[in-house]
């Protein structure tokens, strides 16, 4: 049993990084796009914005999958 919940977890944990990797790639690949179609891009208060919600939404993410107390 304490077998299938830490493959669980890392399912978990791999499933959120992944889900950041591919969104990262995205905004990139976006803002690329944008670039050369000669739109206005994100301001670095925007983009420091973004970043910190991503990050929030990550430590949230990971404290419900393991847990309040579970670290």
């Amino acid at each position: 049993m304490k077998r299938a919940k830490w493959l669980l977890r890392f399912w978990g944990i791999l499933l959120i990084v992944m889900m950041i990797v591919v969104s990262c790639s995205l905004g990139v690949t976006g803002n690329i796009a944008l670039e050369k179609l000669g739109a206005e891009l994100p301001t670095d208060q925007q983009a420091t914005r973004t970043l910190f919600l991503a990050f929030v939404l990550f430590v949230a993410l990971t404290l419900w999958l393991f847990g309040w107390r579970g670290m």
